[in-house]
């Protein structure tokens, strides 16, 4: 990755972070973005999120942030001089999920795990 590919991620990330902070939508509450992934180009972007709760509190975040995906999109326009604003892919980020998981187990080894 380039140097810029990684500060306009990070940009982004900021923005977007304030962007869905400021959502009405009750379903986005306590929704944080982890990190952003943008393509050689800066024409795509992954947006990893965690969400307060569990997987179903993130699909219905995730599902409703894809359907203002247009408005989010206008509001970085607006706030980041970019070229070309980039497509914006929500994911659920399960590593910051799993790393969790792997300490509570270090720090509590008979705690039962998945397998």
């Amino acid at each position: 990755m380039s140097k810029r590919t990684i500060q306009v991620g990070r940009l982004i990330r900021s923005a977007l972070s304030d962007l869905i902070t400021g959502m009405r939508d009750t379903r986005v509450k306590g929704v944080a973005v982890t990190e952003v992934v943008l393509s050689v180009d800066l024409l795509h972007a992954k947006v990893y999120l965690d969400a307060f709760g569990d997987e179903s509190d993130a699909d219905r975040a995730i599902k409703a942030l894809h359907h203002a995906s247009g408005y989010l999109r206008r509001g970085l326009a607006w706030r980041l001089n970019l070229r070309n604003t980039p497509e914006l892919r929500f994911l659920f980020d399960r590593d910051l999920r799993r790393g969790e998981r792997v300490s509570r187990l270090l720090r509590n080894p008979e705690e039962p795990g998945d397998g």
